[in-house]
């Protein structure tokens, strides 16, 4: 709010992006939702990431016009399709398990907790599926607890951040 205030005083425009918890999540109640949805209506333009987030936006009264949707792209010569049996070998994965490849920070909004509840559903009911995440945060030692307590050590592992080269 401040900065869009600042901006304003400033005879700036000011633009503000939306990645998603801040919206679908964060700002669905609360005191915190009509802080966002104050910056919303505020700022000059608004930059998001998909179609259902503006959708979302546009649900909340925001005025559709100043809602851009720039999708984030990915490097293709860094990350693209490949032979899966050869990935596997080169990272020492098991080759025929079903995995799970959940990246990012490690935090309350991203949902970890329940990715791991699921994988010790999948075990319960006899489809056991190798689940690795990538990432770090402030729910690190919260999580590898709920692997322990879960008896899912030799199928969750918490990999931390890898560089995006590896």
């Amino acid at each position: 709010e401040v900065a869009v205030r600042m901006a304003h005083q400033h005879s700036v425009p000011a633009v503000t992006m939306v990645g998603g918890s801040d919206v679908l999540v964060l700002g669905r109640s609360g005191p915190r939702r009509q802080a966002i949805l104050n910056v919303l209506h505020h700022a000059d333009g608004i930059i998001t990431v998909s179609d259902h987030i503006a959708a979302t936006m546009a649900m909340d009264g925001i005025d559709r016009t100043k809602v851009h949707v720039i999708r984030r792209g990915v490097d293709r010569s860094r990350f693209s399709p490949g032979d899966r049996l050869t990935a596997r070998r080169n990272l020492g994965l098991p080759e025929d398990d079903k995995i799970i490849i959940a990246v990012g920070r490690l935090v309350p909004v991203k949902g970890f907790k329940h990715l791991i509840d699921a994988c010790a559903q999948l075990k319960e009911r006899g489809r056991p599926a190798r689940c690795y995440i990538l990432g770090d945060g402030e729910l690190r030692d919260e999580l590898q607890s709920q692997i322990n307590r879960l008896g899912l050590q030799d199928l969750v592992q918490l990999r931390g951040g890898i560089p995006q080269s590896e």
